[in-house]
């Protein structure tokens, strides 16, 4: 139900909604969750790596290779995750 004042006439009429469902998703767990992350961000950022190692310039080039090393792969640390929380 969705209630609808009328200042005019100081009522609230109220009104059938569809339901709608939402559903939360933290960012943080998506991987651990099972959730797909959109793929299309995925690509593009690849693609932009692609091209800054073939025709960036020696600073962007060190900096593709910083972002690749200090990504987290979650299947390697799935096993130590209750050393970590703890």
């Amino acid at each position: 139900m969705v209630g609808v004042y009328d200042k005019a006439t100081n009522t609230v009429t109220f009104r059938r909604a569809p339901l709608v469902r939402i559903n939360t998703v933290v960012k943080s767990l998506k991987d651990s969750r099972g959730v797909k992350e959109h793929d299309i961000s995925n690509r593009i950022m690849e693609a932009r790596n692609e091209l800054g190692e073939k025709f960036g310039n020696k600073k962007r080039k060190a900096q593709i290779r910083a972002e690749e090393r200090n990504k987290i792969n979650m299947d390697q640390i799935q096993g130590s995750a209750s050393i970590i929380s703890t």
